[in-house]
């Protein structure tokens, strides 16, 4: 992704700043079509040192289809906060108007989760946001009566 010179991001620096969003744009391709979902999503540690990107989705949204057969290219696009700088607010008057953004882009294989690796991801998605939420109590999936939470995972593929 381009930046402007001097305003690279180290790889840890990137991954933290995903990490501490939580939420982006899933991009892949389809037979036919480029595949655009925004989502949750939640950094966790892999194999030899990499991390992955966990997400899920509604199994009604087709996208999930594109990694059932085996693992395919996914990109996460990451932003949050931009803002319009004005010509005659910049250093020169002679630049042209611009944005000032934050974002990164994560990309690589993406595969489907087991029902368990889904089950733990959604629990840990799910206590993520909710420490961010004012204090009226926590919800968690142990709320829920096992019947209903099993019935509710069966919507989701992660």
């Amino acid at each position: 992704m381009y930046g402007p010179p001097g305003t690279a991001m180290s790889e840890d620096d990137a991954l933290g700043f995903a990490a501490a969003r939580g939420f982006g744009l899933l991009l892949a391709q389809g037979e036919d079509d480029l595949a655009m979902v925004p989502l949750p999503f939640e950094i966790v540690p892999g194999v030899a040192g990499r991390r992955l990107a966990r997400f899920h989705v509604a199994r009604a949204n087709p996208v999930w289809t594109l990694f059932s057969e085996s693992s395919r290219p996914a990109t996460l696009a990451v932003s949050y906060a931009d803002h319009y700088v004005a010509p005659l607010r910049s250093a020169s008057e002679w630049q042209v108007p611009t944005w000032l953004y934050v974002a990164v882009r994560l990309g690589g294989p993406a595969r489907l989760m087991t029902k368990g690796e889904t089950a733990t991801h959604l629990a840990s998605l799910t206590e993520r946001f909710e420490d961010e939420m004012p204090p009226a109590g926590r919800w968690g999936l142990d709320r829920l009566a096992e019947p209903r939470r099993a019935e509710l995972m069966k919507g989701l593929v992660g």
